[in-house]
């Protein structure tokens, strides 16, 4: 596997294939690619939703990788990944979740076998029908007989499971950048979420591809440590779920990849244990309002806007304090300025403005600037230039005039 491979020839046809629709506005389509590592052609569900026909917006995408047991040809067999997640809420359940989500089906891999009987020998009687009137029951959910305690935190020793959503990895990309330029949906809000096999591909495309997610959301599938440093870097919130009861993903072998996100100073991390739940937490997780609602609270601006928050000094003792809700302090001396900022960090490199000064040579002027971000030093180099405009923001660093602030 090549990750850095390009993906522009993976789209060969697109086949716009609406299902059904109703009386409700949504659709699901079937869009066929050609999978790299196989070199032949497979399909993949989209789900529009409901309004998208008719707005001229651009909707949040939501990519979702299913489980071991969904596995299939990406054919005749593509129904399987309507059994759990977010597109059995949608489609299925019929609720109204407005997102564009993404639907692939990972390859069998030889797992069809003795090995996996679940695979072998199921059946397409399994597969839920979208109703014309009303919705299904939903299955019931398993309840473990096991006590409800926790232990130390262990994991095993492997990266990730064998022949996972990780060696279609270039395939999960390119149907990301297919949809984002052929349909109205926002590159500033592409989520990831996954159950079991999926969330463990979830963990490893988002360590991979950081830039593409504003949120990832594993369910009872856990991510190594050595994945983790690039999902910090990008500050990608992430919200995991497992089951206290879970024979299968034990919860204990999430902790040794939470707590390295937060050995490198991830704020945004999330852990939920659902005590009472067994290996199939996530049927309460997706058919919940929560998870939906937190990935819409989160965008890639405005995770890369949360690197500025907190307390910064220089090496000459001057203090800056960006506070979350666009306020700041600017300690220099024995002055303190009361001021607000705006950080776009959009633009290459970021903009910076400080204004509402009141005293002092800056009363009534503001501060425009350039700031760039140090991951490794955890600091911020800024360089401002004062003035009544955006005309006086300079375009490149003076090392002479530039500040080096460090978190404190």
């Amino acid at each position: 596997m090549n990750p850095s491979a390009p993906l522009k020839n993976i789209f060969i046809l697109i086949t716009m294939s609406v299902l059904i629709s109703g009386c409700q506005s949504d659709k699901l389509e079937r869009i066929s690619y050609n999978s790299e590592i196989v070199g032949e052609e497979r399909d993949f569900f989209l789900y529009l939703p409901n309004g998208y026909e008719t707005s001229d917006k651009n909707w949040p995408v939501l990519m979702f990788l299913h489980g071991n047991g969904e596995r299939g040809n990406g054919k005749d067999e593509l129904d399987f990944v309507k059994i759990h997640g977010p597109l059995y809420e949608a489609w299925i359940q019929k609720r109204d979740l407005p997102f564009i989500i993404i639907v692939p089906q990972l390859h069998m891999f030889g797992m069809d076998n003795e090995s996996a009987p679940y695979l072998a020998n199921r059946d397409t009687s399994i597969i839920p029908k979208r109703l014309a009137e009303g919705v299904p029951p939903r299955s019931a959910v398993s309840i473990p007989e096991t006590p409800m305690d926790g232990s130390v935190s262990q994991h095993p020793e492997y990266l990730t499971l064998p022949n996972g959503w990780y060696r279609v990895e270039n395939d999960l990309i390119g149907m990301i950048d297919h949809v984002l330029e052929n349909f109205r949906a926002d590159s500033n809000r592409v989520y990831l979420s996954g159950l079991s096999y999926g969330g463990f591909g979830a963990w490893h495309l988002a360590s991979t591809h950081p830039e593409k997610f504003a949120a990832l959301n594993p369910v009872v599938g856990w991510g190594h440590p050595d994945l983790m440093e690039p999902i910090a870097k990008q500050r990608i919130p992430v919200w995991a779920f497992a089951g206290g009861g879970d024979p299968v993903v034990e919860s204990t072998y999430f902790f040794a990849g939470l707590n390295r996100l937060k050995d490198l100073g991830h704020k945004e991390v999330q852990f939920t244990i659902h005590e009472d739940m067994g290996h199939d937490t996530w049927k309460r997780v997706y058919a919940g309002e929560d998870i939906y609602s937190w990935l819409l609270s989160h965008d890639k601006i405005s995770n890369e806007k949360r690197a500025l928050h907190g307390s910064w000094e220089n090496e000459n003792g001057q203090k800056f304090v960006f506070n979350s809700d666009g306020t700041a302090e600017w300690i220099k001396g024995d002055e303190t300025f009361s001021i607000s900022y705006d950080f776009n960090p959009a633009e290459k490199p970021a903009h910076i403005t400080l204004e509402g000064f009141e005293t002092g040579s800056l009363a009534g002027k503001s501060l425009y600037g350039i700031a760039e971000f140090d991951e490794k030093r955890n600091s911020f180099t800024f360089y401002f230039e004062s003035g009544d405009n955006e005309s006086v923001r300079p375009l490149e660093f003076n090392p002479d005039q530039s500040q080096n602030f460090v978190r404190l």
